[in-house]
């Protein structure tokens, strides 16, 4: 999803294992999607990663009241795989 109001309709009809959300985006706030993601679907709120190029105290800010981990831009694609991973870890083997 490109914008907020896509993401949120998104959230609601569809099922995600992990939501990478970034922070800034066209129509909104990443943080506003999260939570509404997490009102959606509650374990999203274990198993999402913020991106940001925001360098700013409040967007650090933003991104800390949620607890998320973030990955900064630019970033390489193993970086954020590998934190997917790592979150994805847990369900997999609770699963398995």
């Amino acid at each position: 999803a490109c914008t907020r109001d896509e993401a949120e309709a998104l959230f609601r009809t569809e099922w995600f294992d992990m939501a990478v959300i970034d922070l800034r985006l066209k129509d909104g706030r990443g943080d506003d999607v999260f939570y509404h993601a997490i009102g959606c679907q509650p374990h999203l709120e274990r198993q999402s990663v913020f991106l940001t190029g925001d360098t700013t105290e409040g967007g650090w800010n933003l991104i800390r009241a949620t607890g998320c981990p973030m990955v900064l831009k630019p970033y390489n694609n193993s970086e954020l795989t590998n934190l997917m991973y790592s979150l994805l870890q847990p369900v997999r083997e609770a699963s398995a």
